[in-house]
């Protein structure tokens, strides 16, 4: 009986018009819900555009384009066009209700699972939201959502991976996340947005002293592939109000950018426009009787974390530790003061890290030697 039945090849005007209309819908709906944008600009496109009310109240009829109208309007109007576009096919639609409880909730900006139905609602879910970019990286931590307290709450309950130079904290999770190594913050205050900084990533950046003047001040985050020198700006900007003075700003779009830019091998580094007069001045009296560069050390030590000429200068000061070399990963030039990891030319002014003379590069030269841009050994 099954075999006398004929494929059917030709469908309805009306169906077509319907499945046509409801395709394009809902191809309008999900670029408005990827894009994370509020309620209201998804409740513009579900309105009748006759009496600019919702048509979650009653069932609406779509056209072969996607637009809605009520069927009130169509039937006090007797309304045979769709009043937006101007299409002749106007069909009931059944599976509206389906529809608009699929997309009229609000999805979550850091794209977990969760929806809301609202804006209330979608502000406390942020609040415990684990996929919060702003979470605590340690694995063993309990606290996973510090949320806007995230600098403090490393500092408090993990001192012993963090340290504080050139006006920054360093976090070094020393291996414990193999996807994240260490996370810069800028600035002083706790709603200071920090940098990730992935395992692929090689990071170097400039002092951040406070700005001499109330102007704005801007800030050029480089990212450069070693490989295919191929490189990306992006055009950060520091505050100078009374309460986040000297704080660099990264919006949230930029730090999604610079996650989907970490392939490869790659340099980060940041030149800030303000003047560094001032660290330059603190940094030119630090001579070396030793002769082993142009740059200072920085003591890769938590307790200690200060700049030295050599190693050899460090441990004449009577520290409780030894300065190793080879744990030696952050070095500041003495004519830009450019805070870089430990490399033979500076990222800034490209001058010699290091002396060129055989007899005077020592072990700091043969140690700098080693090491270069893209170095597994590099942080």
């Amino acid at each position: 009986m099954f075999n006398e039945i004929d494929e059917i090849t030709h469908y309805p005007d009306s169906v077509v018009s319907l499945f046509a209309g409801k395709s394009k819908l809902e191809k309008r709906l999900s670029a408005i819900r990827t894009q994370a944008k509020l309620k209201k600009e998804i409740s513009q496109v579900l309105e009748c555009p006759v009496c600019l009310e919702q048509c979650q109240n009653c069932l609406p009829f779509i056209c072969r384009n996607g637009h809605l109208i009520c069927s009130q309007c169509k039937t006090k109007g007797n309304i045979s066009l769709c009043p937006t576009c101007r299409s002749q096919s106007l069909n009931e639609f059944l599976g509206f209700k389906d529809l608009v409880q699929k997309y009229d909730n609000l999805p979550c900006p850091h794209r977990c699972d969760h929806i809301s139905a609202d804006d209330n609602e979608r502000k406390e879910h942020l609040k415990t939201c684990l996929s919060d970019w702003r979470k605590c990286p340690l694995p063993f931590c309990d606290d996973k959502n510090p949320g806007l307290n995230y600098r403090q709450h490393l500092i408090s309950q993990h001192p012993d991976l963090c340290y504080s130079f050139g006006g920054r904290v360093v976090v070094d999770l020393g291996g414990e996340n193999p996807n994240l190594t260490t996370v810069f913050f800028f600035g002083t205050d706790d709603d200071i947005v920090m940098v990730h900084v992935e395992s692929n990533f090689r990071y170097s950046a400039s002092y951040l002293s406070q700005p001499a003047s109330k102007n704005s001040s801007s800030v050029n985050l480089v990212v450069k592939n070693e490989k295919t020198a191929k490189q990306k700006t992006f055009q950060l900007s520091i505050s100078n109000d009374d309460d986040h003075e000297g704080g660099l700003n990264l919006s949230y779009q930029d730090i999604r950018e610079l996650k989907q830019i970490g392939l490869g091998k790659w340099t980060i580094a940041v030149h800030i426009s303000i003047s560094s007069a001032d660290l330059l001045k603190s940094l030119k009296h630090k001579s070396c009787s030793h002769g082993r560069g142009r740059c200072l050390l920085v003591c890769p030590d938590l307790t200690c974390n200060k700049p030295f000429p050599c190693d050899a200068c460090h441990d004449e000061c009577n520290l409780d530790h030894k300065m190793s070399l080879e744990r030696v990963r952050e070095v500041i030039c003495l004519k830009c003061c450019f805070v870089q990891t430990k490399q033979r030319k500076c990222v800034s002014c490209h001058r010699a890290l290091v002396k060129t003379s055989k007899d005077a590069i020592g072990e700091l030269g043969q140690e700098l030697q080693k090491f270069r841009i893209g170095d597994k050994h590099m942080l």
